[in-house]
């Protein structure tokens, strides 16, 4: 159970550090274009995913809506 509070830990200090990173581009004004959004995908690669199973949580922020972080545990 130690292991699973861990990996926990620390997929949930990846969230709050891309959040944090969101809203820094999010807040940047831009020369050319002003503002931008970013969505952001935060997981851990396990031994039997596939590039495509890896890629899930990225793709999960594109289909729910810009501008958001999504986690895949």
């Amino acid at each position: 159970m130690v292991l699973a509070e861990i990996i926990i830990s620390h997929l949930r200090g990846a969230e709050v550090m891309a959040e944090k990173i969101r809203h820094a581009i999010g807040n940047y004004s831009f020369d050319k274009v002003s503002r931008v959004t970013v969505s952001f995908g935060v997981t851990q690669f396990k031994q039997n995913d596939t590039e495509d199973s890896f890629m899930d949580a990225l793709y999960q922020a594109k289909e729910k809506g810009r501008n958001r972080v999504e986690v895949r545990a």
